[in-house]
């Protein structure tokens, strides 16, 4: 995984990167025969997965805008409020 040493959490190194991806159909169409052909023709596309983060070898994988939420959730706790993540 290539990505940008950013920050540490309680001691753990949080990279941010793009790496974190998820595979999502090209086309859908709503007739089932349809949406068949369609998706051996266009198949799918690999996009930047927002909702994950992984651990591994103690180092946070993020892409930038679950980076981002974090920075938010972890300032409303500073400010004294509760978090909604």
């Amino acid at each position: 995984m290539i990505g940008i040493l950013v920050d540490y959490y309680n001691g753990i190194p949080i990279v941010v990167t793009d790496a974190i991806t998820k595979k999502i159909r090209s086309r859908t169409h709503r007739k089932k025969r349809i949406d068949k052909k369609w998706l051996r023709r266009y198949g799918y596309k690999e996009v930047t997965d927002h909702s994950k983060t992984i651990l591994v070898n103690g180092t946070l994988y993020m892409s930038q805008k679950m980076y981002d939420r974090l920075q938010e959730e972890l300032a409303k706790i500073r400010a004294g409020g509760t978090a909604g993540m």
